[in-house]
């Protein structure tokens, strides 16, 4: 079968879009909505803010994105050893923020 060369997973968008849902932006967007006191501008600001989270989100991606093409020059070893020590990492964040105070 021929594949589409334009074809990929939606996946990461999803789980980007679940995140973004769940976390703390929306609290941070809700507050200052709540002082303005009025829905005409309400509504403006929350797009605004909303169209800002998804450019920095994007813009962040991109880079990323790069990065890991730009080492893959030094092999798959390379990369694997990276992406350990940054999961390694953040489960140790996770975890001190859990239960170190």
């Amino acid at each position: 079968h021929r594949r589409d060369p334009h074809a990929h997973d939606h996946g990461a968008l999803s789980v980007g879009g679940l995140h973004g849902v769940a976390g703390t932006a929306p609290v941070l967007a809700l507050i200052p909505i709540a002082k303005l006191g009025s829905v005409g501008l309400g509504i403006p600001y929350l797009l605004l803010f909303s169209l800002g989270v998804l450019f920095t989100m994007l813009l962040f991606g991109c880079l990323l994105g790069q990065l890991m093409a730009r080492l893959t020059r030094f092999g798959a070893v390379f990369i694997a050893s990276i992406r350990s020590t940054v999961a390694l990492g953040s489960i140790g964040l996770g975890t001190h923020m859990l239960f170190g105070g």
